[in-house]
């Protein structure tokens, strides 16, 4: 999606050539209402900060309108293209006027610049009271919160929560997400090392600064950062088609997606409103997800599973009982597991194929494990080993239970059948992988778990010959069955022409 030339160094025509004439047409429409706002006692060339203000008023915040407006500011740095000017000096935004070519170049690299592009014009909206050549590592954790928050807000105006109910969803994964993004852009993510745990939190006050290149690189390495950003600005503008969602649809380029929420199913939300309202009690905080945490998490899975997020079993909706869990989840393809102790911490897995009951581990290198309270992380396989999921129940001589990575005893991640209890043995990591411990302690009480199934339904009664699955898995029918869930109909069914 990154181009060979930087947008810095070409001319109005060339950057123009990226856009249809029906965007180009869209352009200026924006850019001479831009211009027109400005009282006529002003002699700027464009337009200037008080008439973007203005013009987002109903959409950004000043802080945001400030950084917008650097980043238009900074979007070019050739003085030839500046007439002379030398924008290493910090502009008085007064007397700064925003040309047509500065604001096609912002709009350009925003959308598909390559690297030195997009770390030039988040770096000079991030630095605030700089050159826009350095960004602090505060100064970039601060935009960060403002972007996402803004992101989220732009969501929630143009109507695209794709069914999620934040009332009944946790809350602070804003500032998880802002300090997960920051941190990785800061190398401070260490995978095989303890959680950060407040007690460790006030050692951890080395700060870094950036320079456009390294910003380039990591916005490489995290689209999601990109994916907010145009978002925010082609909502912020009136620029909505050209968001790239709305326009891989007309335009034969290859375009990123935008950021977009899964669409949440599997919840009767008026059910939880009845019940809530006939006991006279508030909204209770029902799910163990918020929304920053859903677009962090959609964003490292595989792209056919990003889509459709299905509620299989939560504890607080269906009692806390192994068995009914196991009801629940067994095959129903991919799927999100999401685990909260006592202590409050928040963590889980990727299972990247149905769960099956079954002595053996299973999946593939697609799993992984990840920390969504206190820190936001994700832990991808080492290749150490292929122990990615386990799951059995009413075994005698092997132990039963859910787990992800590492070896019975020493699992990554373990729920016990018993339900309540689990652990998390990683020290100094997780084998399969690299994780830290995930839970507050090694062995944790659990308080609450969900499962998530991910992208279109499983075909979980029959395999596409015709066959039950049962059929083609003779071990799972005896697991079934020392469960005690008999097969009546296996006399009922027609045999299979191979039979």
């Amino acid at each position: 999606m990154g181009n060979s030339g930087s947008s810095g160094q070409m001319g109005l025509t060339q950057r123009l050539s990226r856009f249809s004439p029906t965007e180009q047409a869209r352009l200026w429409e924006v850019y001479d209402a831009l211009v027109k706002m400005k009282p006529k006692t002003r002699i700027q060339d464009g337009f200037g900060l008080h008439e973007l203000q203005e013009y987002t008023n109903a959409t950004l915040s000043q802080p945001m309108v400030n950084r917008l407006f650097r980043g238009f500011t900074f979007a070019i740095d050739d003085p030839k293209e500046t007439g002379g000017r030398e924008v290493k000096v910090v502009r008085n935004a007064e007397s700064t006027g925003i040309s047509k070519k500065q604001f096609v170049a912002f709009l350009d690299a925003v959308l598909w610049g390559n690297m030195e592009d997009r770390g030039r014009v988040v770096c000079s909206m991030a630095n605030s009271d700089g050159d826009g050549a350095i960004c602090h590592q505060d100064q970039m954790q601060q935009f960060m919160v403002e972007l996402i928050e803004t992101g989220m807000s732009t969501l929630r105006r143009r109507l695209l929560l794709c069914g999620w109910q934040e009332e009944y969803m946790a809350i602070g994964g804003v500032g998880r997400l802002a300090t997960s993004l920051t941190d990785g852009l800061a190398s401070r993510i260490r995978l095989g090392k303890q959680l950060l745990h407040d007690s460790d939190k006030a050692t951890t006050n080395d700060k870094q600064d950036f320079g456009r290149e390294q910003i380039g690189e990591w916005l490489f390495r995290s689209p999601l950062v990109i994916d907010i950003l145009i978002l925010v600005v082609t909502s912020a503008l009136q620029l909505t088609s050209l968001d790239p969602t709305v326009r891989a649809v007309t335009v034969d380029k290859e375009c990123a997606c935008c950021v977009k929420l899964p669409y949440c199913e599997g919840i009767d939300w008026n059910d939880l409103d009845n019940r809530n309202d006939d006991s006279g009690m508030a909204r209770r905080r029902t799910f163990l997800l918020d929304l920053p945490s859903v677009l962090f998490l959609n964003s490292q899975l595989p792209s056919e599973l990003r889509n459709r997020w299905r509620l299989l079993f939560s504890s607080a909706l269906h009692g806390q009982s192994f068995s009914g869990l196991c009801s629940k989840i067994v095959d129903e393809g991919p799927s999100l597991l999401l685990l909260r102790d006592t202590d409050g911490y928040v963590f889980g897995g990727f299972a990247s194929c149905s769960w099956e009951l079954k002595p053996q581990f299973q999946g593939n290198n697609l799993c992984f494990l990840f920390s969504l309270d206190p820190v936001l992380s994700i832990y991808t396989c080492t290749g150490y080993n292929d122990h990615y999921m386990y799951f059995t129940h009413g075994q005698q001589t092997i132990p039963n239970g859910l787990g992800m990575g590492g070896q019975h005893g020493y699992f990554g991640l373990w729920l016990d059948s018993d339900f309540g209890k689990g652990h998390s043995r990683a020290k100094p990591s997780c084998t399969t992988y690299g994780s830290p411990q995930l839970s507050a302690h090694e062995d944790f009480n659990l308080e609450c778990l969900e499962v998530w199934a991910l992208g279109e339904p499983a075909v979980n009664k029959k395999s596409l010959d015709g066959r039950s699955v049962l059929d083609a898995d003779p071990e799972s029918q005896a697991i079934l069955e020392m469960v005690g869930k008999s097969r009546h109909s296996t006399g009922l069914r027609e045999p299979h022409e191979e039979e």
